[in-house]
Parts: C-alpha cells; sequence; structure tokens
C-alpha cells in the first residue's frame, strides 16, 4: 500500500491548523493524499472571526494557490471545529466532541504556544493541559489509527546531547496541571523561576511535560508517535519556495537586521544552531504516520528527532553573513536604520549596545511621536528584543 493510498477515506483531525506548521501540513494532505474524507481544523473563535470565517482567511492564503489550480473542489474537505486547546474539554460543544469520537482516524496535534515569556499558568494550560484533553479525545475515538504529537528538539535543552527516547521528567504532569489551575497567579510568578529549572523558559518545560502526557497516557494503549523539530524555517521547494507567514526565530533576526531595528544581540557568534524546513517536516510526519501505522505496536512510542543534525550546520556568523550579502542584493523599503547587526559574547557589552543603538534611539522616537500626539511603541518592542535576545542566546542554553 503506497502513504497516499492509505490516507484514503481517513477522517483527520488537525489542531494548530492556523500555525505555520499546520497550514503546510494541511495544503500537503490535500493536495497529495487526495482520497482522504474530512479534514477537522481545531479552531477557536478569535475576535469578531467565527472557525468558518478563519478557515477561509487561511484557504485564501497564496499557500493554497497551487491546490486549488489543480482541485478546487478539495478545500471543501476541511472542516471546522471550534474549540479552544486552554479550556478544558478543548471547549467543545458535545456535539462536536461525539463527531470526533464517531469518525477520526488521525490525529495531528501541533497546537502550542510557541512563546518563551508565557507565564507558568499559560504555558501549562495550553500546551501540556491541552495535550491531555487531545490524548483524551484519542483514547475515546472508535475508528483511531494513530495519534502524531509535535513535540520540539528543545523540550530537552538542558542536554548536551538528545537521544530519541523519553527522558526523566523536570516535574510530575499531573501536579503542575493543578498547580496552574489552583495556585495564584502571583505565587506562580515566584516559584516559576525554581520550578522549571533547569529549563530556560516556560515554554521548554511545558512542552517537555506534554512529551510525558502523550507517553504515560498512550504507552500500551493507542498507537502514537512523538515528532521533535527544530528551528522551522521557511519552505524549502514547495507549494512555495521559501513561503513562511511569521518572523520567528532566525527569520526575525534577519529581517530586524534587514530593516535596522536590530543592531545588536547576545550570543557566541561561533556557535551552531539547527533547523528544519517546514515543507521537509510535514513531509515527514505524512511518512511518520504511515510507519506507525503499519507497525501496529501499541507498547513503544517512537521518538524521531525532525533535526538537520551535522547535514547543514550553519554558525550564526554564516546567517549574518548571508542576511548581509541579501540585504544588498534585495534591500528593504522603508528602513528605520542603516541595516547591519552584530552578535557579542560579553553581557556588559551587549548591555552597553543596546543602550546606544536601542534603548536611546527609541527614547528620541517615542518622544517625537509623544509630542506629535501619536501612540508611542518603540520602548515595548526594543525591551521585548531584549529580553528574547538574552533568553535566546544567553550562556544558560
Amino acid at each position: 500500500m503506497s502513504v497516499s493510498n492509505f490516507f484514503n477515506g481517513k477522517y483527520i483531525l488537525v489542531t494548530g491548523g492556523s500555525g505555520f506548521i499546520g497550514k503546510i501540513l494541511i495544503e500537503k494532505l490535500l493536495r497529495s493524499c487526495g482520497g482522504i474524507e474530512k479534514i477537522y481544523v481545531l479552531l477557536r473563535r478569535k475576535k469578531d472571526n467565527a472557525p468558518e470565517e478563519r478557515l477561509k482567511i487561511i484557504t485564501d492564503y497564496q499557500l493554497f494557490d497551487t491546490l486549488k489550480k489543480i482541485n478546487p473542489e478539495v478545500i471543501k474537505k476541511l472542516v471546522p471545529i471550534c474549540g479552544d486547546l486552554a479550556k478544558p474539554k478543548l471547549g467543545l460543544t458535545e456535539e462536536d466532541t461525539q463527531t470526533l469520537i464517531e469518525n477520526v482516524d488521525i490525529i495531528y496535534h501541533g497546537a502550542a504556544s510557541v512563546r518563551f515569556d508565557d507565564h507558568l499558568r499559560d504555558a501549562v494550560l495550553l500546551n501540556t493541559r491541552g495535550t491531555k484533553e487531545v490524548v483524551d479525545i484519542a483514547m475515546q475515538a472508535k475508528k483511531l489509527v494513530t495519534f502524531v504529537h509535535i513535540s520540539t528538539s528543545y523540550c530537552n535543552c538542558d542536554r548536551f546531547e538528545v537521544e530519541e527516547k523519553i527522558y526523566p521528567a523536570h516535574a510530575d504532569w499531573k501536579s503542575t496541571i493543578r498547580l496552574a489551575e489552583e495556585v495564584d497567579q502571583h505565587t506562580l510568578s515566584i516559584l516559576s523561576p525554581k520550578y522549571i529549572y533547569p529549563l530556560p523558559n516556560t515554554y521548554t518545560f511545558a512542552k517537555s511535560l506534554s512529551e510525558h502526557v502523550v507517553n504515560d497516557l498512550c504507552k500500551g494503549k493507542l498507537l502514537a508517535t512523538i515528532v521533535r523539530p527544530s528551528i522551522v524555517v521557511p519552505s524549502l521547494n514547495e507549494p512555495i519556495p521559501g513561503w513562511i507567514e511569521n518572523f520567528n526565530g532566525p527569520v526575525g533576526l534577519l529581517c530586524g537586521g534587514g530593516k535596522g531595528v536590530l543592531k545588536t544581540c547576545y550570543g557566541e557568534e561561533n556557535s551552531t544552531f539547527d533547523w528544519i524546513p517546514v515543507d521537509i517536516l510535514t513531509k515527514l510526519l505524512i511518512l511518520i504516520t504511515y510507519e506507525k501505522a503499519l507497525s501496529n505496536d501499541i507498547d513503544e512510542i517512537p521518538v524521531y528527532n525532525a533535526a538537520a543534525g551535522e547535514k547543514t550546520v550553519m554558525t550564526h556568523k554564516e546567517l549574518m553573513d548571508y542576511g548581509r550579502k541579501s540585504i544588498w542584493d534585495a534591500p528593504y523599503t522603508n528602513l528605520l536604520w542603516y541595516p547591519s547587526c552584530s552578535m557579542v559574547n560579553n553581557l556588559y557589552k551587549f548591555y552597553a549596545y543596546f543602550l546606544l543603538y536601542h534603548l536611546i534611539p527609541a527614547l528620541l522616537v517615542d518622544g517625537l511621536l509623544k509630542a506629535f500626539g501619536r501612540e508611542t511603541m518603540h520602548i515595548k518592542d526594543f525591551v521585548h528584543n531584549m529580553i528574547l535576545t538574552t533568553d535566546q542566546y544567553g550562556p544558560e542554553q
């Protein structure tokens, strides 16, 4: 049986369908596995947009143009389900819950908050308890073939080498969920640094616990897989080479430097980082689903590190050099300042550069905005940038 034939007649649930990976995954499934019966997309109501409207916005992206030319009718296989990962029982109605339980064959759980500076409560309720709620649906699903949990390579960033296995938990996930539900926010803020240690932020901590949720609840009961992508970057080839929808990770640093907003960041130039193109990741997810389903082994939950490893190693210096070259080949419009960015490994030097190139200019710009009765913004943005650059590239990681 071929991979595409395996998906014939299948009902699929995708959480995180409005995210970067989710959009590419949905497009790839519809384009390459046309025999799929339906794809349920879990979407929360956002501002004034109902899930149906949000799904229409998603499929109007240029990303889906190739699919629409090949088979425009296949878009009708997408079915929005109104829910919220941060709420108990995913905020689903009884009718929608029953629909999923009766029909779903495959679940891709990719929804998560990827903010490093989330409060511990928010990170745990969304990333850890949310995973438990999705697993609860999987456990009840009458036709379930397999469950795929999208984790992150960095949930074990306290280790020098990360193997494809589940490591001992830094905390008990059941107790942590109870803490997030019952302890007041101020107390959690005080406890957070010690509680999540040695992990550097609430994101990696909550995602680490979510792996244990999947392992503890699914092992021996259903076919499940954990996939750990590293830094997910723009697509390599399909459906559009270089497609990106956000400014997270290295793309944000390059854009910040190109616009003249980011002048300095804290880190080691010769350190390397790992990334994987989003279209390669989605192909891996589909192949892993196929392989796990055929194995029919419920006693083991395989872990896949979806990372480039030593195949495409690049240092931060090389990345910035490529960025500088691309700025001259295709310069940005509406520059804030002359485009350049440096990385320093001395914290005191970094703060000096930050004051000189970020904070003082921000004060001047905000002063002018305030003088003309405009809303100020630069101080908040620059301070947030300082927090992120020191958090992501600090010596603890």
